[in-house]
């Protein structure tokens, strides 16, 4: 009976984590950031109350970006070269993150990060690295063709905000960016 809930326990928790996260990269889906954002903005806005906190939010951004060229490396390379070129550049992203900062998977080459208790100019610093260490990267699978390139926009939230509204600016924001491009 003992072996029977934990091997239930266990299904459980595998069944959860395909609801919440990305089964390629292995971070948050849109529901799953969608979940873990509205955490964040709750604690944000109850971080401006006289109410002492244990772990306040004083400042919030949102990043959006779009992985450039993956139709190319699709169309040129095959689907599996563009699975890999998504993995290397959610590798680059947790590599350049901390641990409290939080990433999902939009849709097929889009992501979203949140950035907790991060300054604009320490928000704009993270895009810079993360721009510098995606170009200075190959896509795998190209036979070191094509550089990895991701367009970015960055959003800082505000008490009166809702998750939704902070990604669709950022997202505006991102299309600026791939403009320039």
């Amino acid at each position: 009976m003992k072996e029977t809930i934990t091997e239930l326990k266990k299904e459980i928790d595998r069944l959860s984590s395909l609801v919440d996260y990305d089964f390629l990269t292995g971070v948050y889906n849109r529901a799953g950031f969608l979940k873990e954002a509205k955490k964040f903005m709750e604690e944000f806005r109850k971080s401006s109350s006289k109410e002492k906190r244990k772990f306040a939010i004083k400042n919030l951004f949102i990043i959006f970006s779009d992985l450039n060229n993956l139709k190319a490396v699709n169309d040129l390379y095959g689907h599996k070269a563009g699975d890999a070129y998504i993995k290397a550049c959610v590798g680059v992203f947790k590599n350049s993150l901390r641990e409290i900062d939080i990433i999902g998977r939009w849709g097929g080459d889009e992501f979203v990060i949140g950035l907790i208790n991060i300054n604009k100019a320490d928000a704009q610093k993270v895009v810079s690295k993360l721009k510098d260490k995606l170009s200075g990267t190959y896509a795998p699978n190209t036979g070191n063709k094509l550089r990895l390139s991701v367009s970015f926009g960055v959003y800082p939230a505000f008490k009166s905000s809702n998750i939704n509204q902070l990604i669709h600016k950022a997202d505006k924001k991102m299309y600026r960016d791939k403009r320039k491009k």
